[in-house]
């Protein structure tokens, strides 16, 4: 029954910001709904279809989902991405959870409220509201890592299996898989290390581990080499050069062997890692890092200092691997490659801090290994646990409300409103090939692969320039309240008197449009 209730109100929490904004929730979410329409309109190939994004279509577990739903129900695209997906990634989300928890062997009481820890974990939950590429690989993602945290108990010929559903998570999502093997590795690495020091651990060099490990390894590596295109369209092919990341990885390797190998303390080790983590989020959260991580320069609001207390007190009580139990050992593998990642977006590729948010959500992974431990230790560490617990579901439901109630500059452009939509729709409806949409991210994410957009022309008005010939110029009203949102940087630009100087041609109580 207690599952049940926690089933129902998990599906409800992620479907409050379709339901208050009554139209579909996240602006990535709209460039999936384009190129299933086209797929579904066309049958195009869905790799190659002249008229699909470039870059969605690469990794199209979800649309070719959407398209075989939308082929037995006769329900279009927008429609099922709306609410009937919503609801069915939260349902297998929390049936994922409940398959990962039980193989980690814990009582009933401890599984519901991790269960609910993990469902409720605020930038997670915010996340997941969205029917994306990345929530439809999650479920697999766990039931994958429930096989890797658990293989001892496992048989050869589930393999088979494992490797299928890892060939769905590569054609899902790119970043996923990734995380996946690289925690794995890192697991190897902590194991081969231990070694060095005092004896192999060969529980965790299971031979049917290493041949999942290598076969993933081929099977991801082949695939994205296949969608190098789509990775230039990004821009990570000039950011991810193997001479960074290979000089990264060594300098961390060795951090990492000096700093667990070396007999410096246990209490010194802890602090230099919550040390650590509490700079790696400070620089993730906080506005006052701009000049370092140009795309980082959102406020700390109420919901941002919540968001950092919860992840500094999950971090802290996964910070030292030990001996006692291997859930530990793997939760600061993840830990550790996560944060790997982390600090080389931080200091050698902020263009990639888009994504950053995306690695914070994957630190529930090691938090929960790290809980499910601790809450068998002594009344106080239950009483931490309890309390982050609270704060999480504090900061959750305030996140939702400020989301859906417009209140916060930091998922303000994932929001869309039944006006804003609608009035999209008229514009996109009188518009000609010949005109180009100038707006910020939330604007030329809904046209894309269906009209011409510019964010730097949108930049070059704001900066002074006038609007060119052929240009629509697209404002809606967060940004005269927030600013205009380009690659995750906000620009607050007064413009009221830029747009007298231009002619309006529509509005609404949402949304309006200029061209010169």
């Amino acid at each position: 029954m207690i599952l049940v209730i926690i089933l129902v109100l998990s599906i409800t929490a992620r479907l409050t910001p379709t339901l208050a904004s009554q139209t579909v929730f996240s602006l990535d979410t709209w460039p999936l709904i384009r190129d299933t329409e086209v797929v579904l309109r066309e049958g195009a190939n869905i790799y190659n279809g002249r008229s699909l994004s470039g870059y969605h279509n690469h990794w199209p577990g979800i649309i070719l989902f959407v398209l075989v739903l939308s082929q037995l129900t006769g329900i279009d695209p927008e429609t099922l991405y709306a609410l009937p997906m919503t609801v069915t990634l939260s349902f297998i989300l929390v049936v994922s959870i409940l398959v990962f928890l039980k193989n980690n062997k814990i009582t009933p009481r401890i599984k519901i409220l991790t269960t609910i820890a993990m469902l409720s974990f605020p930038s997670l939950l915010v996340f997941t509201s969205a029917p994306l590429k990345e929530v439809y690989s999650l479920p697999l993602f766990l039931l994958i890592l429930s096989y890797v945290l658990n293989h001892e108990n496992q048989e050869r010929y589930e393999l088979v299996i494992l490797i299928v559903m890892f060939l769905g998570m590569v054609i899902s999502h790119n970043l996923s898989p990734y995380i996946l093997i690289g925690s794995m590795i890192t697991m190897l690495f902590y194991s081969y290390s231990n070694w060095l020091k005092k004896g192999l651990n060969k529980s965790v060099v299971k031979t049917e581990l290493l041949v999942f490990l290598a076969a993933s390894v081929v099977i991801y590596v082949l695939y994205n080499i296949a969608q190098y295109n789509a990775f230039v369209r990004l821009g990570a092919a000039d950011i991810l050069t193997p001479s960074r990341i290979t000089i990264f990885i060594i300098v961390f390797s060795l951090f990492y062997l000096t700093l667990f190998l070396v007999n410096i303390g246990r209490l010194l080790k802890t602090l230099i890692i919550v040390l650590i983590m509490s700079l790696v989020i400070l620089l993730a959260m906080t506005g006052n890092v701009s000049k370092i991580v140009p795309g980082l320069n959102y406020p700390l609001s109420i919901s941002g200092l919540l968001i950092s207390i919860t992840l500094f007190i999950g971090l802290l009580l996964a910070v030292f691997p030990g001996e006692e139990d291997q859930r530990i050992t793997y939760s600061f593998s993840i830990l550790f490659f996560i944060t790997l990642n982390i600090v080389y977006i931080l200091l050698f590729a902020p263009l990639l801090s888009t994504i950053l948010h995306r690695f914070l959500n994957y630190l529930i992974i090691p938090i929960t290994l790290s809980s499910i431990y601790l809450a068998k230790k002594t009344l106080t560490v239950r009483f931490l646990l309890f309390i982050f617990l609270a704060l999480s579901i504090t900061a959750s439901t305030i996140l939702i409300y400020e989301t859906v109630t417009d209140e916060t500059p930091l998922t303000y452009h994932w929001y869309y409103t039944q006006p804003e939509v609608y009035g999209l729709k008229e514009i996109e409806h009188y518009l000609s090939e010949n005109f180009t949409v100038v707006g910020d991210d939330k604007i030329t994410y809904y046209f894309t692969d269906i009209q011409r957009t510019s964010t730097s022309e949108l930049l070059g008005f704001l900066a002074g320039n006038r609007l060119n010939s052929g240009e629509l110029l697209v404002v809606y009203n967060d940004n005269y309240k927030y600013g205009f949102v380009v690659n995750t940087n906000i620009y607050k630009v007064y413009i009221h008197n830029k747009t007298i100087q231009i002619q309006k041609i529509y509005s609404n109580n949402k949304l309006e449009a200029y061209t010169q």
